[in-house]
């Protein structure tokens, strides 16, 4: 969007979805879930592929890859900038205001939050899919302040006359109806029934770099979420480990969007000590595969990679979905404390 279309074509990839089928070849285990993954910085489409084959392998689950396409590592911390610095508050109604990436991400995700037949929908997000994953969030959040949920029958029509600017393609015509589609599907039956259908939402991070990953309603905990990260990872460190990350806010505080934190994630965090390395694979993956359900090649870790930081004493509730368990279903979203 800052350059003209002949620079764009040769620095600038779009994004792509593909689904990744579980390790028996289905695509239609667990018919009541979708899984989303968005992979991290400098992934092209054969990593994220074996990304994703690793998390079908150890959920034995399908995913829905939103593909963030490399476009070198340069141009990818560019947009890792855009991202965090200048597009960071994003409008729904308004394409120019968000990343094409999140832009994607958000139609994709409401399309399977609206679906009556899907009980749970879980969002998996690594390095600079969390910031795209925490611009979605923030993109709801500001559609259900909107004016529009307020209304009985609500009309998105503005909303795409406001993305003619930025549309170009066939595809982005079909990406900017169908996210029309879905906004309007989640707020047609107020606040009370968009919050009850985000409370199928649940976000896991992996190094998360984002400044503000927060929950979409001030008074609820909507959606659920999770942030693992190794404790030298520099890329955490940018976000869920900064020293700049403040605690809890009051209610006040989150739904004016005043804080004198630089960081904001919400959710409990999860802390592998002294651990070095960012591949979602092999440094954050796979040790939780060998606590949970060692292979024969490698060694069975006897404690938990991941305990929990602060105050959170419980395991991580992901674990619940390893090698195809399910877990206990959450409570309500209004039955959740925000304390």
């Amino acid at each position: 969007m800052l350059f003209p279309p002949i620079v764009n074509r040769r620095l600038w990839r779009p994004t792509q979805f593909f689904r990744q089928h579980d390790e028996y070849g289905g695509v239609s285990t667990f018919p009541d879930e979708h899984w989303f993954f968005i992979n991290g910085i400098a992934t092209n489409a054969d990593l994220a592929r074996i990304n994703a084959g690793y998390l079908a392998h150890l959920f034995h689950r399908p995913l829905t890859v939103v593909q963030n396409a490399t476009d070198s590592l340069f141009v990818d911390l560019f947009e890792c900038a855009l991202g965090k610095g200048v597009k960071n508050d994003p409008n729904s109604e308004d394409r120019k205001t968000m990343t094409e990436p999140a832009w994607r991400a958000t139609a994709g995700i409401l399309e399977a939050v609206n679906a009556k037949h899907t009980r749970r929908v879980v969002l998996i997000a690594h390095s600079q899919g969390t910031i795209i994953a925490a611009n979605v969030l923030r993109a709801v959040a500001k559609a259900l302040r909107s004016d529009l949920v307020k209304q009985s029958n609500p009309k998105w029509h503005p909303f795409t006359k406001h993305l003619m600017g930025g549309v170009r393609t066939e595809t982005d015509k079909i990406v900017r109806d169908n996210l029309a589609h879905a906004l309007y599907q989640l707020t047609k039956g107020g606040l009370e029934e968009a919050l009850l259908r985000l409370g199928k939402l649940e976000v896991y991070t992996f190094a998360n770099c984002a400044d503000r990953m927060r929950y979409v309603h001030p008074s609820m905990q909507v959606p659920y979420m999770e942030h693992f990260a190794n404790e030298r990872d520099i890329v955490a460190r940018l976000g869920v480990l900064s020293p700049f990350r403040g605690g809890p806010n009051t209610q006040t505080e989150v739904a004016s969007g005043n804080s004198e934190s630089l960081i904001e994630i919400d959710g409990p965090t999860f802390v592998q000590t002294g651990a070095w390395g960012h591949l979602l694979n092999e440094h954050y993956l796979m040790p939780i595969d060998d606590y949970l359900y060692p292979g024969a090649r490698r060694q069975r870790r006897e404690e938990d990679p991941y305990p929990p930081k602060g105050e959170q004493s419980s395991k991580s509730r992901l674990y619940e979905y390893f090698h195809g368990k399910r877990p206990v279903d959450l409570p309500p979203p209004w039955l959740r404390s925000s304390s």
